[in-house]
C-alpha cells in the first residue's frame, strides 16, 4: 500500500454524536472516540486501522473530492453527519511525539472503494493521549455533509 503524501489529506466519517458543538449548537470539534479502534465482537474482528478515504484521489478541487467521499463510504451517512479532514503528514507527526509510528496509506487493492485509505499504528487504549490529539487538529477542517451535498 502506497503511502499518502504528507502534503495530502485522508477523509473519515464523523457521526452527528461525535461533534462538540457550542451553547449555540455550532459545531466546534470532535470527540477522541472518533479515532479509537472498536474491539472485537462476535459479529466483527478487533480493528487494526482507521478507516478513511483519500480526499485528493477525487482531484483538485476539495469540495467535488469531498463529495467523492461521501458517495464511496461504505458506511451510511446522513446529511445531518461530518466528514473529518486530517493532514496525512501532520497525523504521523502527531504520532511520532507520540513515539508511535502512524501509517497514512491509500489501499489500492480495495477494489469496492478505490480511494480507501488507512491510518494505520493507532493505540487499542481508548484513553491514550493520541485519540484526543488527532480529535484536536479537527477543528478547522469539520465539514457539515449537508455543506458537501452528494
Amino acid at each position: 500500500m502506497p503511502s499518502i503524501p504528507d502534503a495530502h489529506h485522508v477523509a473519515r466519517v464523523c457521526p452527528k454524536n461525535r461533534v462538540i458543538r457550542d451553547r449555540e449548537g455550532r459545531p466546534i470539534g470532535v470527540y477522541p472516540q472518533l479515532f479509537r479502534l472498536r474491539e472485537k465482537t462476535e459479529t466483527r474482528e478487533r480493528e487494526t486501522y482507521l478507516s478513511a478515504c483519500y480526499v485528493e484521489f477525487f482531484g483538485e478541487d476539495q469540495s467535488e473530492c469531498l463529495k467523492g467521499c461521501v458517495r464511496t463510504s461504505a458506511f451510511p451517512i446522513s446529511s445531518a453527519d461530518f466528514m473529518v479532514v486530517l493532514n496525512a503528514g501532520k497525523v504521523r507527526q502527531i504520532g511520532t511525539s507520540y513515539n508511535l509510528k502512524l501509517k497514512v496509506v491509500h489501499d489500492t487493492a480495495n477494489k469496492k472503494n478505490r480511494a480507501y485509505a488507512r491510518i494505520e499504528g493507532t493505540p487499542h487504549d481508548p484513553a491514550h493521549a493520541l485519540l484526543g490529539a488527532l480529535a484536536s487538529t479537527t477543528v478547522s477542517t469539520l465539514v457539515s455533509v449537508d455543506d458537501i451535498g452528494r
